[in-house]
């Protein structure tokens, strides 16, 4: 999904490929939470606090690595919020960066949509609008064929 709103968003083949990868690693970091608490649905605030760290660790690690610095960017910051309630920094609309904004919505698009969720409604909220509109598109056409 993160390739295809990249390639969507008209962005140089770089940032296409970045997506692509941040997509394939931005749950690296959950190597370091216990398993316990990413397989259970209702955390303690104190819990909650331990499950954040995941993006930061993911980001350690991809810098480790010496990875493009977009890519490690878009993991540590795509559980930031379009209207800034996300974490772990609190950036909103364009402080955060762009990989990071489509693979929010990329990532929500793949694990909560067979629950119900649904992109429209968090749109300006959890999700950029124009990124959360191409991922819209891509499902529908998804689910055309």
């Amino acid at each position: 999904y993160a390739k295809e709103i990249a390639k969507r968003l008209d962005l140089p083949e770089d940032m296409v490929s970045g997506a692509y990868q941040a997509g394939l690693l931005h749950e690296i970091g959950m190597i370091g939470i216990p398993d316990e608490l990413i397989q259970r649905r209702n955390l303690t605030d104190e819990e909650y606090g331990v499950f954040q760290t995941y993006v930061k660790m993911g980001y350690d690690m991809i810098s480790e690595l010496q990875v493009a610095d977009t890519i490690a960017e878009a993991v540590y910051y795509h559980r930031e919020n379009y209207d800034g309630s996300g974490y772990l920094a609190g950036k909103r609309g364009s402080e955060i960066p762009v990989l990071a904004q489509i693979l929010a919505v990329a990532d929500y698009a793949d694990r909560h949509l067979r629950w119900g969720g649904k992109i429209k409604e968090r749109e300006n909220t959890r999700f950029e609008p124009k990124c959360a509109g191409i991922m819209e598109q891509i499902l529908k056409e998804r689910s055309e064929d």
